[in-house]
């Protein structure tokens, strides 16, 4: 089995010590993500578990581990998808640590395993207006800035642009409310012009660029542009960046728990929604309406 940890909070930056306790007590309880009362085990034995995909902002506390992991039987037996994103902190991500100090965490952690086994998120794109500007422009910038500083870390980035759900619509109105934002949908000629650049800008430091899971208008778009289609979780992308590594064949299919335009193939997520501390407006997995100060205590007993 393939284990993401986690696409639903963020184990690396607050979970680092509860994660090494399932590694040695070699299982991890995971609950049903739409009926708390239900519960699956998976093993966590190296035996069982072929590779390990961790998601993070901020992987840093998890760094002082990565001995420990080796030694527990999984050495160059696991990947980041390291999100970095070049957004107002007061606003969009305020809890995250500054910029600067995660460009620093990038390199550490590439000097650490390895720039193959670190993706590079520029994601999600958001685009906005107001008070605050975030355009074609805006990003075209920020996304030349970040990759002069990441490219000697990384070989891939997915890109992918914000998705509107339910739970971020209310924090969109708070911001319009409060620092007069209005967050917006580009249209079509706006990604064509920004895919294009991105591509090419990527090309010239000879990173690959992919996407993930877009709806059907934008990926057409993207694809002209020479973004590939994302599957972040992927059994060939994995053996190529850990060669070590051989995925059973039958996980090498479609994951049908993910969205129908999703390229990744079967893996186990161990995390839990609405546990994240970082609390990003923006993101699918944190609720600020569901979020309580103890969530915490959701994940040690797993």
């Amino acid at each position: 089995m393939i284990i993401s940890a986690s696409r639903r909070t963020d184990i690396p930056a607050f979970y680092g010590e509860w994660f090494m306790r399932r590694l040695k007590d070699g299982f991890v309880v995971i609950p049903n993500p739409f009926n708390t009362h239900r519960f699956s085990i998976q093993s966590l034995s190296p035996n069982d578990v072929e590779a390990i995909v961790f998601w993070s902002k901020n992987p840093l506390p998890l760094i002082t581990f990565l001995s420990a992991i080796d030694r527990l039987g999984f050495h160059n037996r696991y990947l980041f998808h390291f999100t970095l994103n070049p957004y107002y902190q007061t606003v969009f991500e305020p809890h995250l640590p500054p910029l600067s100090e995660r460009i620093d965490t990038f390199s550490r952690l590439a000097d650490t395993i390895g720039q193959t086994r670190i993706i590079w998120r520029y994601d999600p794109i958001i685009f906005c207006k107001g008070n605050l500007k975030l355009d074609l422009t805006f990003h075209q910038q920020a996304f030349f800035h970040l990759i002069k500083f990441l490219h000697p870390f990384t070989k891939k980035v997915v890109v992918s642009f914000l998705d509107f759900y339910k739970k971020n619509h209310w924090f969109f109105k708070t911001l319009k409310k409060q620092y007069n934002l209005e967050i917006i949908e580009p249209d079509l000629n706006v990604i064509d012009d920004l895919t294009k650049n991105i591509t090419e800008t990527a090309n010239s430091f000879g990173i690959e660029v992919f996407g993930c899971c877009e709806k059907t208008e934008y990926s057409k778009v993207m694809k002209k542009n020479g973004i590939k289609p994302g599957r972040c979780i992927h059994f060939n992308d994995i053996e190529s960046a850990l060669p070590e590594v051989k995925i059973p064949k039958k996980i090498q299919k479609k994951d049908p728990g993910q969205r129908a335009n999703c390229g990744c193939t079967i893996s186990k997520d161990i995390g839990v929604y609405h546990t994240c501390w970082y609390r990003c407006g923006y993101c699918y997995a944190t609720d600020f309406r569901r979020f309580k100060p103890n969530s915490s205590l959701s994940l040690p007993y797993l």
